[in-house]
């Protein structure tokens, strides 16, 4: 692996009364946006807690947290918010949660056992960055990348960076990709994520439902490690990149669960106990195909590569496969395993063959269960890295002034690396850097011309490791004179209004030479509109459109003519959209029941904006969303209870677009009108009165002497005596609380273990368990 970031000593300067780290004073001068705000430590006017210095801070500041210990927040402004010290700044509760877009936040350890079920740090905004960030121990996900799942709107997030941060010993993954695309994890050190029971794993990190659309994700996995895992990276999801991993002694390094498209590159696979590489299929409809595993070292797996069944065309070559202690790959399906001569294959240390014309590749096939190498080398393959080559350049190569074209470019890697492509439109501008694109796919960049003429456009290419190549040949590209629509008006119609409700807009423009002319609206919603038309030029555009977040909207309009000439964007339309949360929910029921009796809660609430509401509910023996249902309607849940205690019953509501409730809370108490056998319990083991539990046991077992202890029922106040009776004989008579007799010896095997209760008047009430009892 590259070295990583080392820390940066912090140097203490004393200005009067003031103490400002030299790490504060440094990141001020290199990203100081608006004005800085200070937690923690002594200066005058620092904030106590993270919270309050957000909530006072707005779009641009930079919020510097001295070290200590602080609780969780929630960030949903545009900061930078910095740790002093990522092992000192610590969150001991809570969770950090980044919502807004444009976040950077660094340094900070944050505790994950403390986090309940949300994961201890959650970017979900557009292009937030989390660096140099520590994660021990996290109940659930270290570090979650992506949107929250909601009925309406646009989820999916993108252009989030995780950066040099290390997550470890957390029960489901280190870092879970969830509804996101076009991200980054970089130079990650996450290790023993092991789930602790074997009807699961856990994964250091973990690809999953993501992309736009759902199942092309464009992720970027480059230079981490990721050790003592169930799983290294869990790739549940097409078209990603894992680039320069050091993936080891994990049960499998990489488990392409079913996916397609998938780039594995630059990675050593080591010490896995299963497999280096796995590629898994789900019967004939879902299946790993067309992924590439090129350019790695699989060294002392128990297997190298392993490919299931219905896995087929993916491609498997120049890697080097050492020392398996097994097997160096096993192929259940119909996959690839050479590149072609003279490309070449892969190198294998076993491998006997002969090369008698000294090219290099063996002139026979390498044989494993499954499959063959067909052209394999004779020595390894070299995992120096190599810049890319020339690209070439294709596209139309004439058009009009001011409409966008889109042209490709595609270059070779030596390394089969992904690669980012950087186009120079000749006219004074570029593109930047665009990608990665996986090997042999096109990268593509857009651009629109304002004046007439001849351009040359060039490219080249650039692989993860920051290595670029050369520029391309010149591509001629003429663009002949054209006018584009005049902007047009701004949106005319509704600025106030409530989510989920549809509202009228008009505009309109003129277009110089009369054409036909299509509008195009962004309704600051995450997207753009469909492009609507023809219409006639000065003519009036009416549209009818429906919220789907409650936000302040900055609505704007563009139009194009029929050569796809584009206007300048319309001034801003101001709109106000609100969404009230439902009022909290109502549970009616009886405030006491009894054990063995079936009691009903009554629950329902009310939208004031009309919209319908799923459920929330924490309730005994049931905990789960709800379908949606209509607004002011009563709703039922019973349950029968097996046990006396105090039930919480917890409901919220949430409405269609998003907006929730407070937690309603109502408590029964369940009483028991029969004794209750505390000592021994159902289904447990019992040897000398010590209680074992153990998973095996599905019986009440007394192995020796026990010590029977009995609580008189709820319903009783007036009990004088407990009688004790194993099978049909009283073998006790207790008459003085705390109830309890020691049972010695009884025949072996099943007997039936009664008490009764009796009061005062001569009333009783029994109970009974099934018991096996062994001296």
């Amino acid at each position: 692996m590259k070295t990583k970031w080392l820390a940066v000593g912090i140097i203490l300067v004393f200005l009067g009364t003031s103490i400002i780290p030299s790490t504060a004073q440094n990141i001020k001068k290199q990203t100081s946006r608006g004005n800085w705000l200070y937690v923690g430590g002594s200066g005058p006017g620092n904030y106590s807690n993270i919270q309050e210095a957000i909530t006072a801070a707005t779009d641009g500041d930079t919020i510097f947290v001295y070290n200590g210990t602080y609780s969780g927040f929630t960030c949903n402004k545009q900061l930078t918010l910095f740790g002093e010290n990522k092992v000192g700044t610590v969150i001991s509760s809570g969770r950090i949660l980044l919502s807004a877009d444009w976040i950077y936040c660094a340094n900070f350890t944050v505790v994950g056992n403390n986090c309940g079920l949300d994961a201890a740090i959650q970017a979900g905004g557009n292009n937030v960055t989390v660096a140099h960030c520590i994660v021990p121990g996290a109940s659930v996900y270290g570090i979650e990348v992506g949107g929250e799942y909601s009925q309406s709107g646009n989820y999916f997030k993108t252009g989030i960076v995780i950066d040099d941060c290390e997550v470890f010993s957390c029960t489901y993954a280190g870092i879970k990709v969830y509804l996101a695309y076009k991200c980054m994890i970089r130079n990650c050190t996450i290790h023993d994520c092991i789930y602790p029971s074997p009807e699961s794993v856990s994964e250091g990190i973990h690809i999953m439902f993501s992309g736009s659309p759902w199942y092309r994700c464009y992720q970027t996995i480059f230079n981490c490690e990721i050790y003592n895992c169930d799983i290294g990276i869990s790739v549940n999801r097409h078209q990603n990149y894992i680039e320069n991993c050091y993936l080891h002694d994990n049960e499998i390094g990489a488990d392409n669960d079913a996916r397609q498209e998938n780039s594995f590159t630059g990675c050593l696979f080591e010490n896995n106990t299963e497999a280096g590489c796995y590629l898994h299929s789900h019967g004939t409809v879902y299946y790993s195909r067309w992924n590439k595993i090129v350019g790695n070292v699989f060294e002392g797996n128990t297997v190298g590569v392993y490919a299931d069944v219905n896995t087929y065309e993916n491609m498997i070559h120049h890697n080097n496969f050492l020392n398996q202690t097994a097997a160096q790959c096993n192929d259940h399906g119909s996959n690839i395993w050479d590149n072609g001569y003279p490309d070449g294959g892969n190198y294998w240390d076993d491998y006997t063959g002969a090369d008698a014309n000294g090219d290099g590749i063996g002139d026979t096939p390498y044989y494993f269960y499954g499959g063959q190498d067909q052209y394999p080398f004779i020595n390894p393959v070299s995992m120096i890295n190599q810049p890319p080559l020339t690209p070439v350049i294709s596209g139309p190569s004439i058009g009009m002034q001011w409409v966008s074209y889109t042209f490709t470019a595609l270059a070779t890697d030596p390394n089969y690396d992904p690669l980012y492509y950087w186009f120079d439109w000749g006219d004074g501008t570029t593109s930047g850097w665009v990608g990665p694109y996986g090997y042999s796919y096109n990268g593509e960049g857009c651009h629109l011309w304002t004046k007439e003429g001849s351009y040359n456009i060039t490219v080249k290419a650039c692989d993860l490791h920051g290595d670029q190549g050369p520029w391309s040949i010149s591509f001629s590209f003429v663009v002949l004179y054209n006018n584009r629509p005049e902007p047009p008006q701004p949106l005319n119609g509704s600025v106030y209004g409530i989510v989920g409700y549809f509202y009228n807009y008009s505009t309109q423009t003129v277009e110089p030479d009369g054409e036909e002319i299509y509008f195009q609206i962004d309704w600051d919603e995450g997207s753009l509109s469909d492009w609507y038309g023809p219409y006639i030029s000065n003519v009036t555009f009416e549209i009818r459109y429906q919220y789907r977040y409650a936000n302040i909207h900055h609505l704007r309009v563009r139009a194009k003519d029929v050569n796809g000439a584009l206007s300048e964007w319309s001034p801003e339309t101001i709109v106000e959209i609100i969404n009230h949360p439902p009022h909290n929910p109502i549970l009616e029921g009886p405030p006491t029941g009894l054990v063995g009796e079936q009691y009903t809660i009554n629950y329902s609430t009310y939208d004031s904006d009309g919209h319908k509401l799923a459920y929330y509910f924490e309730f005994p023996g049931f905990t789960a969303y709800s379908s949606w249902y209509n607004s002011n309607q009563t709703y039922a849940y019973s349950y029968t209870f097996s046990k006396r205690g105090v039930y919480t019953y917890k409901l919220r509501a949430v409405d269609y677009y998003g907006a929730g409730s407070n937690w309603s809370i109502f408590n029964l108490t369940v009483l028991s009108a029969t004794p209750v056998i505390e000592k021994p319990r159902n289904d447990m083991l019992y040897i000398f009165n010590q209680e074992w539990e153990h998973p095996d046991v599905y019986r009440t077992i007394i192995i020796g002497r026990i010590t029977i202890k009995v609580l008189p029922p709820d319903t009783m106040t007036d009990v004088t005596k407990m009688l004790f009776y194993v099978d049909k004989n009283l073998r006790f008579e207790d008459q003085t609380p705390p109830y309890e007799w020691t049972w010695w010896w009884s025949p072996l095997f099943r007997h039936t273990l009664r008490v009764v209760a009796v009061n005062a008047t001569g009333g009783s009430a029994e109970t009974s368990l099934k018991v096996w009892k062994f001296f």
